[in-house]
């Protein structure tokens, strides 16, 4: 069985000769790659992470990139062991990124991501499921931009929807996205992020609940979470304060960042953009 995940190979600059090292090597490894000689380009990269230093970024592309190709030859199992040494690696995930709306490597993170696509494929939906809150939890995605944070937080919880729906779990698929929509407060989750655009993120899941709920069933659905929102209790844990409500036996939980009165977060949930 061969898999969809695409390898990341990233050409990188050569011209410091501090990094001739792992570079070099890479370098080699990227050639390999592009002649479809993935074994030979999985042995050139695991040379470096056994034998070099972690002193360049090529150290960790070498590293990022082996799991990827064994997932590319459909040998999963050697996959999810190198994406799980990325996890318990000391990987620095503030190294560049290469992309302009990923401008930190976050190892750890795509390692995760990485992990939900694998046990995507092998229909080891728990374990997907598993990887997306660790994604969100435990190594979550680093970037200076609050735009980019919360774009990766929509496009995880439409996946996890969509993952539930394989399951046959309709209601925790509606719960992934409801708990999305209505969870809009970005500096919540990210204190430090510097910029934020006036971006519609969540258009797209107000869609997918609105085909998952039907039309027919809609306006009585908002109605019962309007219900539920109403009777909502604001707790703190720790230096944490959410708003929680209930709705079909499941328990929604609302981060605030600013001090609010039950009042106060009743109004602004029941003027959520899912209720227009």
């Amino acid at each position: 069985m061969k898999s969809t995940i695409l390898l990341a190979f990233t050409i990188v600059s050569f011209s410091s000769k501090a990094q001739e090292g792992p570079c070099e090597y890479l370098e080699k490894a990227i050639d390999h790659f592009q002649n479809k000689q993935l074994d030979s380009a999985i042995t050139l990269m695991t040379y470096v992470v056994e034998n070099m230093p972690d002193t360049t970024n090529c150290y960790g592309r070498c590293f990022n990139n082996i799991p990827l190709a064994y997932a590319s030859l459909g040998q999963f199992d050697q996959s999810k062991i190198w994406f799980n040494r990325i996890l318990h690696s000391k990987l620095n995930d503030k190294e560049p990124g290469t992309d302009i709306m990923e401008p930190y490597a976050n190892y750890h993170h795509n390692a995760c991501m990485k992990m939900v696509q694998v046990h995507q494929t092998l229909k080891e939906f728990p374990q997907a499921i598993q990887y997306l809150d660790s994604a969100e939890t435990t190594y979550p995605f680093e970037t200076f931009s609050g735009t980019g944070f919360e774009k990766r937080a929509v496009s995880i919880a439409m996946w996890k929807s969509r993952i539930y729906l394989e399951m046959n779990q309709k209601d925790n698929a509606i719960y992934a996205l409801l708990s999305k929509t209505l969870d809009t407060d970005v500096r919540f989750r990210k204190p430090d992020y510097e910029t934020l655009s006036n971006v519609d993120f969540y258009s797209s899941v107000n869609e997918e609940l609105l085909e998952l709920i039907g039309k027919d069933q809609i306006n009585k659905v908002k109605s019962s979470i309007k219900d539920g929102i109403r009777k909502l209790t604001i707790v703190t844990e720790g230096k944490k304060t959410f708003g929680v409500f209930t709705y079909n036996n499941l328990q929604y939980r609302i981060g605030l960042s600013e001090e609010k009165s039950k009042k106060e977060l009743v109004e602004k949930l029941l003027s959520n953009h899912f209720f227009d």
